[in-house]
């Protein structure tokens, strides 16, 4: 079911359809999904339509969205499940829930209608219970455009995990990847398999922090992540680079940091691989190819990044790259 917000914004519908291969493996395999249960033909035909165009992706999306949303509510034991509206709502005892929720679904719920100034509604507490409003995608959608500017916010759905430069290229161009899986599909945040809702919300909680942070800031990330991850075999064997990785594909809660407190953030796990030999533990031989390792990286990494950038930019990144040059002189 869609919500009339999604009418608000009509450009939606004219944008490229980007949920494409997501809507044809609904269409082939959604008939016969054990999640969708006897909703799967209802479902295949709902993304049928959306590959000829009569129908919004968003739609879909919203269909799927629910269908997860109601399968994972009745799966937690104490979990009342509701249906109001074009809304699902969980009413539990928060902390009978917890044990089934790992990812903290009500944090995640208190974040984003705090980012939207509680327009959404999705979340009310009293004495250890708790009321959790499920909206559909398009109701988030069209808060996160609210808050974040009309063309901050573009969903598209994937049918589970997607490369992480793939993700950061399309949020370089402000369109956010949601997954709705059909089977539980592993959370690295969890360390297991997860039902398909604990993981679209997940991604949804990722969505709405992307589409409040400054085109620039994204563009910056997605450069950096594609210089690094480019970078030979030895590099990505290191502590280092994994981690920084990580954090340039996640971008949580970066919006509100400085361009020169987001590169500390980036390049802090390169810094404390250097710090480490400050503590005398390290062979000399060891500790000479930590140096030259991390020397290289930074020839290597900003002659790649650096002519991407804005050139009023430029200087101050070159600063910035003297003083971790100067870090890596200090042992030596």
């Amino acid at each position: 079911m869609t919500s009339p917000l999604i009418n608000l914004f009509p450009a939606l519908s004219a944008r490229p359809l980007l949920s494409q291969p997501f809507l044809a493996d609904l269409a082939q395999s959604a008939a016969n999904a054990p999640v969708f249960g006897t909703d799967g033909p209802e479902i295949r035909d709902l993304a049928l339509r959306a590959l000829r165009r009569e129908i919004s992706e968003g739609e879909v999306a919203d269909r799927v969205w629910r269908n997860h949303a109601i399968r994972f509510g009745n799966s937690v034991p104490g979990c009342d499940v509701k249906v109001v509206g074009d809304s699902v709502e969980f009413h539990a005892v928060e902390q009978e829930f917890a044990v089934f929720d790992p990812i903290d679904i009500p944090y995640i719920l208190t974040w984003i209608d705090e980012a939207f100034q509680g327009s959404l509604n999705l979340i009310e507490k009293n004495k250890g219970e708790v009321i959790m409003r499920i909206r559909p995608l398009s109701v988030f959608e069209a808060g996160a455009r609210r808050a974040f500017g009309e063309d901050a916010a573009n969903w598209y759905y994937v049918n589970g995990e997607i490369s992480r430069g793939a993700a950061n290229r399309e949020h370089a161009k402000r369109r956010q990847q949601i997954a709705l899986p059909l089977i539980p599909t592993f959370l690295e945040q969890a360390g297991f398999d997860v039902p398909e809702f604990v993981y679209a919300i997940h991604d949804l909680n990722h969505a709405v922090d992307v589409a409040g942070i400054h085109p620039e800031l994204l563009a910056i990330a997605t450069a950096l992540h594609d210089s690094i991850s480019g970078l030979p075999q030895e590099f990505q064997e290191t502590e280092f680079v994994p981690m920084q990785l990580h954090d340039l594909s996640e971008l949580l809660r970066v919006k509100e940091l400085t361009l020169p407190n987001f590169l500390k953030r980036v390049f802090l796990p390169w810094e404390q691989e250097l710090r480490q030999l400050q503590f005398r533990l390290v062979p000399g031989l060891e500790r000479r190819r930590i140096v030259d390792l991390c020397r290289r990286y930074l020839d290597l990494v900003f002659s790649e990044w650096i002519p991407r950038l804005k050139e009023e930019r430029r200087a101050s990144i070159e600063s910035y790259r003297t003083n971790l040059e100067a870090a890596v002189r200090q042992h030596l």
